[in-house]
């Protein structure tokens, strides 16, 4: 197997002869590491893997890549488009996908706020996961239909996949994963008390695991305290975390926490601070390679604008949130922006 140098030269030894059994599923591996990193560099790495793809090119390998492109093109925010893609992938490997396949494909589901979809992929994917092939990545498929089912209003049911997983945590990374999950779940289902318990008897274990885990968990501190009607307590807890993710150069988070600061405002009726709030949200919209002319850019420009009531700001800051978050599609913004065009 080639060593991974550089995009160049792997586009040169593309170009020079025929990819080598196992080649391109490397490329794709590759680019899926970087996603934490630079989703622009792993979109560019699964798309050079998925563009050499032919008839040559084994099954499982050819779905396998075609998943991971799929994947890059969901965090590059191209949801449609990896939609198409994974479903590609999926009808190539019936009638025996591997569950990898079935994990990106629930991924962009969730993406489309389709939760029933991604929902059924992945339970299909956890039966699989237990079989001794595939069983490495269990805890980590478990996790991720305990978010759907969160994000569903399961929040009860997503509390029971992810005790499931801290039942069992091989290592204090999935452990650490698994107690910030249980928390947000327990306090998206009304149980703000019973979360701050347990952070209470974990957090010196979840800080153990580094600066993004000190400021996540600043983060869900921040949602149990606004659950608790802390205010003050919500705010300079969001602030910090917020402080800690632009420091950590992690603009796609330092994004979604102030959008949810400037939420918390409205709320509470404190739109100059909501404004404020909003208007440190610009830079990390361009950090994550959102246009200044893209829908959600323009949504942002009219929240800061004070020409909009303060519940029409409150929606224009959910879609962006959701647009962040990889979980909406331009047109989905562009539907919010023609409802606030002048009449």
């Amino acid at each position: 197997m080639q060593s991974i140098t550089s995009i160049t030269a792997a586009q040169l030894r593309l170009l020079n002869r025929p990819p080598g059994a196992g080649e391109l599923l490397e490329l794709a591996e590759y680019g899926f590491s970087l996603r934490a990193t630079d989703r622009k560099e792993m979109l560019k790495w699964c798309e050079l893997a998925a563009s050499h793809l032919s008839q040559a090119t084994a099954i499982g390998e050819s779905t396998l890549v075609r998943a991971h492109y799929g994947n890059a093109l969901r965090v590059n925010l191209q949801v449609e488009r990896a939609r198409a893609v994974a479903l590609v992938a999926l009808e190539l490997a019936e009638p025996n996908p591997d569950p990898f396949i079935l994990e990106a494909l629930g991924s962009i589901y969730y993406s489309l706020r389709d939760f029933d979809s991604a929902y059924s992929v992945l339970a299909r994917a956890s039966v699989l996961r237990q079989q001794p092939p595939h069983r490495e990545h269990l805890l980590r498929t478990l996790l991720q239909t305990a978010i759907v089912l969160d994000q569903a209003g399961r929040s009860t049911e997503a509390v029971d996949y992810a005790a499931r997983v801290l039942a069992v945590a091989p290592d204090y990374g999935i452990l650490r994963v698994a107690v910030q999950n249980i928390g947000l779940f327990l306090t998206n289902s009304g149980q703000p008390s019973t979360a701050l318990r347990l952070l209470k008897h974990t957090q010196d274990l979840v800080r153990q695991g580094g600066k993004v885990h000190e400021h996540q968990l600043d983060w869900l501190l921040a949602k149990i305290a606004n659950a608790q009607r802390r205010y003050n307590d919500a705010i300079e807890l969001f602030e910090t975390a917020g402080r800690g993710f632009e420091a950590a150069d992690a603009p796609q988070l330092a994004a979604l926490v102030r959008l949810e600061l400037a939420y918390v405002h409205l709320y509470h009726g404190d739109y100059p601070a909501a404004r404020e709030a909003l208007i440190g949200v610009r830079p990390f919209l361009t950090a994550i390679g959102l246009k200044r002319d893209s829908s959600a850019s323009r949504l942002l420009e009219i929240a800061v604008s004070s020409s909009i009531s303060a519940e029409a700001c409150r929606d224009v800051v959910k879609a962006l949130v959701a647009s962040v978050d990889g979980c909406t599609s331009a047109g989905t913004c562009e539907t919010l922006l023609s409802s606030l065009a002048p009449r």
